[in-house]
């Protein structure tokens, strides 16, 4: 699989054995294709506990809308909403993944209220572009994740992109407060889409391996890229604050 499935992996694994989902998630990216794959692989996850079908059979407790001549209306997100209101056959849950790449603003709008009110096994998983695909408040109460096109990091030598893999996370975590500003400077001249994303992933990877130590750093990591992905900030200064954590 092509998209950092591991980290993704790791985190719903720890959340669904902790009873800890959410009720809403929005799985970002530019590619629409990796988008796509997690969605259905993680219906299946919600379903069964695994995250592939390994037996070829059918999901009833989950629903995938794409839309029809590339728009996801207001009548499809209606029945998404009678489906993630009815009660699971098989699973715990009653999952919908949407593309919100091609859901109309009044469909948004009326699947709001079900993402503030949702069912108590009711779960709403979006996947777009990036949050400004979405309207506002639909966006606001969704927590979410990055979903990037390859699980491998650029090497440093690569067409002058940044190698944001755990090596340079590990330098940022240890370094003094010049050589994190170094590396936030040349990881947002990084002119590919996801190098951002790729280091905050890379960095809160790294934190975990000892989250007792790093948690500030963590809070201030998250803190900073819900700004980012919420709002037109500038990601320089948003990722320069974490320096002195």
């Amino acid at each position: 699989m092509s998209i950092n499935a591991p980290f993704l992996i790791k985190i719903f694994n720890q959340l669904r054995e902790n009873k800890a989902l959410s009720h809403g998630y929005l799985f970002f990216g530019e590619s629409s294709g990796a988008r796509t794959v997690f969605g259905r692989r993680i219906l299946n996850f919600l379903e069964t506990g695994d995250w592939d079908n390994l037996a070829g059979s059918p999901l009833i407790d989950s629903l995938f809308l794409s839309g029809t001549d590339g728009t996801l209306g207001i009548d499809g997100v209606r029945e998404a909403i009678r489906f993630v209101w009815q009660t699971p056959f098989r699973s715990p849950y009653r999952a919908v993944f949407l593309d919100g790449d091609v859901m109309t603003p009044e469909a948004q709008n009326a699947l709001l209220k079900t993402a503030e009110e949702p069912p108590a096994h009711g779960v709403i998983l979006i996947g777009a572009r990036d949050a400004q695909t979405l309207v506002a408040p639909l966006a606001s109460r969704l927590e979410k994740f990055y979903v990037s096109p390859a699980s491998s990091f650029s090497s440093p030598s690569e067409g002058g992109r940044v190698w944001v893999g755990e090596a340079l996370a590990r330098k940022f975590i240890i370094g003094d407060a010049k050589s994190r500003k170094d590396i936030i400077k040349a990881v947002v001249a990084d002119e590919r889409a996801e190098a951002t994303a790729e280091f905050i992933e890379a960095l809160l990877v790294e934190c975990r391996r000892d989250s007792l130590k790093n948690f500030r750093l963590m809070g201030g990591i998250l803190n900073r890229w819900t700004k980012i992905c919420d709002f037109n900030t500038n990601k320089k200064l948003q990722l320069e604050t974490l320096i002195a954590l």
